[in-house]
Order: structure tokens, then C-alpha cells, then sequence
């Protein structure tokens, strides 16, 4: 965890007796625990919290990451596993190391990481903006600033050389600072489709639905620039029976029972997607999973 991200203890509470912290029935619970932990001082519990999440709690996402136990298949996915563990988000840049020998989840933290540091500049533009006639444009110049080509000549000290650089610079900075990691050569190699597509999801932007060539140094006008839409970022819609045929679906993948696999997973999809008229996120990865078993089977049978 980072040092900055980690609990900082009071110090004027820092030597008191943890018994007088917490309610009695708290204390009566921890003490049950018979782990000792009643006897520890709040700096030494702080401590074994840090170690804790540091030395277990990160190494063992990963390793369900390596032994597909978790599979995560984009930034969304990436942090709901983490969420649902406790975990925070600035740990991206420890988890992309822990991850040395899963490339496909290194690329998703290295991404995520950008959509993170670009969304903080697209939400300062949006801010400063007084009228709302210049809020198209301000939002197209800063994504084609973020996510454009510019033509580099080499010695030539223009405004793209400039604006590429202070870009750089600037996410460099902020992954350093905000998720502990040095960014290398990472940058030139970003699927910037990922990046717009994390971008609108966070900030709440509505874009023409169109073939953007991010290779050209504006791809972004301001009529591709719809709306901004309100983001509630704690309401996400799910689906317990999605969910539960996508986990019946792997337990029966990992079992070899290819059926039985391709069978949960393509069960009430479409009775769950009439009902909802949602593409709900469960639903999705029971079709992404779905296909290559039923692609193996097909394959088998004939």
C-alpha cells in the first residue's frame, strides 16, 4: 500500500489501551478471537493491517488471477474484484508488478491507471468552463490533446512537441504519486480505444457513435461532443441469476463438463435479457465464456 494511502494513528491515542477504543462488545469479540489481538496497542494492530494487506491480501488476488480463479476482462471487472476484497485502488501499480508474469492483467492496470489520471484533467476542464456554449469544444480540444497523434518533426519546437510532453509529464507524475509505479515505455503502446471508452464510462460523457481516427492529431470536434450525463458511481445495475449461471458456468468449465458449461451459461440469457432490456454486465461474460466452450465442442463433435 502506499505510504500515503496508509492509516496514520493519532498520536495521542497511539499508546492507549484498545479496550477503551471500542465498545465492550467489540473488544468481547476481538478477545474471543483467540488470536490475541486484545493485547496488541492501535499502533501495533495499524501495523499487522499494513503487513496484512501488503504480504497477503494483494499476492493472493493475483495468484486468483493466475490460476483463473478471478478474470478480470477490463478496467470495470478489475475493480469490482478489488472492491469486493477490501482492496484500493491505488494499489494498481503493486498489483502490476506482483502481476510480472500475466500480461493481460498488467495491461489492464497499466490502462485503468491512464482512464484514472486522464479523468482527474477532463473533470478539471469541465469545471473551469463558465458558459456552456464552450464546453463542446474545451472537452474535444482536451480529448484531442489526450488521446490525438500530433505530427512530431524532430527539433521542432511547436506547440504539439509541447503539448505531448506536458501530457507525459504529467501522467507520469500522477502514476508515480497517486499508485507508486514508474511508467516506462507503456505509454506509446495504450489501445486509446480502451482509454475514450474508460474515459466517457467515468466522466459521464456522450459521444457521437462514429470511426475516430486517433491517429490523426484532432480526431475530436465539438459536434462529436453530445452530452455529459450525471455518473452515480454506486449504482451499477446486476443480476443475481446473470451472476450465478456465469459462476455455474466456470465451476462446470474447470470440471471438464463442457455441456454443462455451455448449458449454464446460455440458460435464461434471453428471457433475462427481455426482461431487463439491459446488456447487463453478467450476462455479457456468460456469452464471452460461452463461445469458445461451445466453439471446443463443436470442434470436438465434428
Amino acid at each position: 500500500m502506499p505510504k500515503s494511502d496508509r492509516i496514520v494513528v493519532d498520536e495521542t491515542i497511539k499508546g492507549a489501551d484498545i479496550s477503551k477504543l471500542m465498545s465492550e462488545d467489540a473488544f468481547f469479540r476481538l478477545k474471543s478471537l483467540g488470536a490475541g489481538l486484545h493485547e496488541k496497542s492501535l499502533e501495533e494492530l495499524t501495523e499487522m493491517a499494513h503487513n496484512f494487506y501488503d504480504d497477503t491480501a494483494l499476492p493472493k488476488l493475483v495468484s486468483d488471477f493466475a490460476s483463473l480463479e478471478l478474470s478480470p476482462v477490463d478496467g470495470r471487472t478489475m475493480t469490482d474484484f478489488m472492491h469486493t476484497r477490501g482492496l484500493n485502488m491505488s494499489s494498481f501499480g503493486r498489483v502490476l508488478q506482483l502481476a510480472e508474469k500475466l500480461p493481460h492483467i498488467q495491461s489492464i492496470c497499466i490502462h485503468e491507471m491512464v482512464i484514472r489520471s486522464f479523468k482527474h484533467i477532463i473533470r478539471a476542464v469541465i469545471a473551469v468552463v463558465d458558459d456552456m456554449q464552450n464546453m463542446s469544444a474545451a472537452i474535444a480540444k482536451t480529448l484531442n490533446i489526450l488521446l490525438g497523434s500530433p505530427r512530431l518533426e524532430n527539433g521542432a519546437d511547436t506547440d504539439a512537441h509541447v503539448e505531448h510532453n506536458l501530457r507525459l509529464k504529467w501522467v507520469e507524475s500522477f502514476l508515480s504519486k497517486r499508485f507508486s509505479w514508474k511508467l516506462k515505455d507503456e505509454f506509446a503502446h495504450l489501445r486509446k480505444f480502451i482509454i475514450l471508452k474508460g474515459l466517457c464510462s467515468k466522466v459521464g460523457l456522450e459521444l457521437v457513435a462514429k470511426d475516430y481516427n486517433l491517429n490523426s492529431p484532432n480526431p475530436f470536434d465539438k459536434s462529436d461532443i453530445i452530452s455529459i450525463v450525471p455518473i452515480c458511481k454506486h449504482v451499477v445495475y446486476s443480476s443475481i441469476d446473470g451472476r450465478n449461471l456465469l459462476e455455474s458456468s466456470k465451476v462446470a468449465l474447470d470440471k471438464g463438463k463442457l455441456n454443462d458449461a455451455v448449458s449454464y451459461g446460455t440458460k435464461n440469457i434471453p428471457s433475462a435479457n427481455t426482461i431487463t432490456r439491459h446488456p447487463l454486465d453478467e450476462l455479457k461474460l456468460a456469452h464471452q465464456r460461452c463461445a469458445p466452450v461451445s466453439s471446443s465442442l463443436t470442434d470436438s463433435i465434428s
